[in-house]
C-alpha cells in the first residue's frame, strides 16, 4: 500500500503490511492519518499514515471484500469478506471484534449512513440489499432486491442519509429511498 502527496504528485512511504494483494483502504473520518487496510491474506489491518511502525490487525477465515469506518462513531469500523460475514470492529480493542454476523450467503460490502447513527446497509452478489441498526446490539431491520443483478457496491448520500445507491451487474443503479420502509422509520424516527 503506498501513500501519496496528490498536491506534489509525490510518493510518501510504502506498508508491506499484507501478504497479498490489498481489496480496500479508508481512510478515518475523524483522525486524518489513520487509515484502514483489507486483504486478499484474510488481513485487517488500522495504522497511521505517518508512521511505518505500529498497526493494529485483525485477521478472519476469507478474503475481505470491504471495510468502512463509521462516521457517527469514528473508532468503529464495518469489515465483510468473501463470505458474507459482516464484522464490527472498535480501534480502541481490535481484536475483539463489537459483533460478527453472516450477513449474506457470499461476498458483501457495507457503509454506513454518513448522518444516521447506526444505520448500516450491506449488499452482496445475492442480489440483496440489507438494513441493519447497530446501534446496541446489531440487527436486520429490513432485506430488499434491487433489481440490477449482483450488488457489488452500495453508498448512502451525503446530502440525503436516507437515499441508498447501488450498483450491480447489469449496468444499472438502483436508488432507494430507505426511509420510505415503516421497519427503517420505526428503528431510526429520533435520529
Amino acid at each position: 500500500m503506498k501513500i501519496w502527496d496528490v498536491v506534489e504528485g509525490t510518493h510518501k512511504l510504502t506498508h508491506l503490511h499484507h501478504t497479498d494483494k490489498v481489496q480496500c483502504v479508508d481512510w478515518n473520518p475523524a483522525e486524518e492519518k489513520f487509515l484502514a487496510t483489507g486483504g486478499f491474506d484474510k488481513s485487517v489491518f488500522v495504522l497511521s499514515a505517518d508512521n511505518s511502525g505500529d498497526k493494529l490487525s485483525w485477521q478472519t477465515t476469507s478474503e475481505i471484500e470491504s471495510l468502512h469506518w463509521n462516521a457517527a462513531n469514528p473508532m468503529t469500523l464495518s469489515v465483510t469478506t468473501e463470505s458474507g460475514l459482516l464484522a464490527l470492529l472498535d480501534a480502541r480493542r481490535f481484536t475483539e471484534p463489537i459483533a460478527l454476523i453472516q450477513a449474506h450467503p457470499s461476498q458483501c460490502v457495507a457503509r454506513f449512513s454518513p448522518r444516521i447513527p447506526g444505520l448500516l446497509a450491506t449488499a452482496s452478489n445475492d442480489k440483496t440489499v440489507k438494513l441493519w441498526s447497530v446501534r446496541g446490539e446489531p440487527r436486520e431491520i429490513v432485506q430488499k432486491t434491487m433489481n440490477v443483478g449482483e450488488l457489488f457496491s452500495c453508498e448512502f448520500c451525503e446530502d440525503l442519509p436516507y437515499t441508498l445507491a447501488c450498483g450491480g451487474t447489469e449496468g444499472q443503479v438502483a436508488i432507494w429511498d430507505v426511509e420510505e420502509n415503516e421497519a427503517v422509520v420505526a428503528a431510526f424516527a429520533a435520529s
